[in-house]
């Protein structure tokens, strides 16, 4: 225990000099397999992280007593609250060796809607080579770590960085038609009952009927850009997850009912 404890405790003074001596935060030479781990919560549930397998994750690493976490956890709160139901993005905020009572009473006045779980040991802090406080990581649907971010970061950084792993999302009508204006080699993935093409006045959007995912999977190149039609938006977002787990990186769907008309 006190092995670990001095680890944690070095690699923030480690790191400390880091922040002072890089223009940057570095950014991964190469993908590696995110660290599994299983942590309680705030709550007392245990969420572990192979089980968001198919959605994007980013976690924080943090403590009280570092000024910039306390910064960094209420900003997560919009971009969790935009983007959890319609891009599955899963956030964890993750405390590094400190008292259950002590990080309650930081982060209940935050209003904080995300899981906040316990590092007691400090084993998964050492697992993903974490360096200073505060950390985050970028994770994509496959368990691939893609980006990290070491010390604090502004929104628009952070919005880049979880593009690289939203690889499906919702969208409304403008949303969609502004796709279809941008994209000329959209194609359209129907699973609905009727199966009927809702857009046969667009030429450059090819439709699809589909029956089987798993026909999908093997007909089609993950490199596309695809729709998802369903007859309803949260089995639209399952196959989404599934073609994410197969590699598929550019995957829309709709939020609202079909196109009228």
């Amino acid at each position: 225990m006190k092995k670990r404890r001095w680890f944690i405790a070095h690699a923030l003074i480690v790191g400390i000099w880091v922040l002072f001596l890089l223009e940057s935060p570095p950014v991964l030479s190469q993908e590696w397999k995110a660290p599994d781990f299983v942590l309680p919560s705030l709550e007392g549930d245990r969420h572990r992280l192979e089980d968001y397998r198919g959605r994007p994750v980013a976690i924080l690493f943090f403590t009280t007593w570092c000024p910039f976490c306390a910064q960094e956890l209420p900003a997560l709160e919009q971009f969790y609250r935009e983007s959890s139901e319609n891009e599955g993005l899963a956030i964890f905020a993750v405390n590094v060796q400190e008292r259950s009572e002590t990080v309650r009473s930081m982060v209940t006045p935050l209003n904080i809607s995300y899981p906040v779980l316990m590092d007691q040991t400090g084993q998964t802090a050492m697992a993903y080579r974490m360096v200073a406080l505060p950390s985050t990581y970028f994770i994509d649907p496959q368990g691939n770590l893609q980006d990290m971010v070491i010390g604090a970061t502004n929104p628009r950084a952070f919005e880049e960085k979880l593009n690289q792993i939203l690889w499906y999302r919702g969208v409304d009508d403008q949303e969609l038609a502004t796709l279809m204006e941008l994209t000329t080699s959209l194609q359209i993935l129907d699973f609905r009952t009727d199966g009927e093409n809702p857009y046969s006045d667009l030429p450059t959007v090819r439709h699809h009927v589909i029956r089987d995912l798993g026909v999908a999977l093997s007909h089609f190149a993950p490199d596309g850009v695809y729709l998802i039609l369903t007859d309803h938006p949260q089995e639209s977002l399952t196959i989404a997850r599934e073609m994410a787990l197969a590699g598929f990186r550019r995957i829309f769907y709709r939020l609202a009912g079909d196109r009228e008309g």
